[in-house]
């Protein structure tokens, strides 16, 4: 119940989804601050209308205000500057399946809205995504501009038939 709910959410943690998540006009997993988000089964976002707005996975370097700016950074994780090499601020892998029986979803969002260098924010998808209309399977952006050292890497594969299908009006990746 409730308005935009949150199946799952974690800062500096890890959520591993081997089961079901199914929210209505939501979202299923939310990860932010360093946060490792792992969908190995199925998320289904669903609508009671049928033009929910909704997502399978999303992770933010820094959680967001209501306004949709960075927030004020936590005294923990990668919100500290304490970073290595091999420390993510966005970890997301998908090998499971998204699927939405509404329009204007979104299967995989993530969002570097710091200074950290897009080596350290991933994405990766092997899995299945399958939404309707006015949707997009994934979306990667950079709140810092052309700065072409920011950004998310994102690594596809699959076995090249219908690994993404999205309907109408709608992005396969952005």
């Amino acid at each position: 119940g409730g308005t935009n709910p949150i199946g799952t959410y974690t800062s500096f943690g890890t959520i591993t989804n081997n089961g079901q998540i199914t929210v209505k006009d939501g979202v299923a997993m939310t990860g932010v601050n360093g946060s490792s988000l792992i969908n190995t089964n199925n998320i289904n976002i669903t609508s009671s209308t049928g033009t929910s707005t909704g997502m399978g996975i999303v992770g933010l370097s820094r959680r967001t205000t209501s306004l949709g700016t960075p927030d004020t950074p936590e005294n923990y994780g990668v919100d500290t500057g304490l970073m290595t090499s091999a420390t993510k601020s966005i970890d997301i892998s998908n090998s499971g399946n998204i699927s939405a029986t509404g329009a204007n979803v979104i299967g995989i969002y993530a969002e570097n809205n710091t200074d950290v260098i897009k080596t350290n924010t991933v994405v990766s998808n092997t899995g299945k995504i399958t939404l309707g209309d006015n949707s997009t399977g994934i979306m990667v952006t950079n709140t810092k501009g052309n700065d072409t050292s920011k950004g998310v890497m994102l690594t596809l594969s699959g076995s090249g038939s219908s690994d993404i299908k999205v309907g109408n009006a709608s992005i396969g990746i952005y």
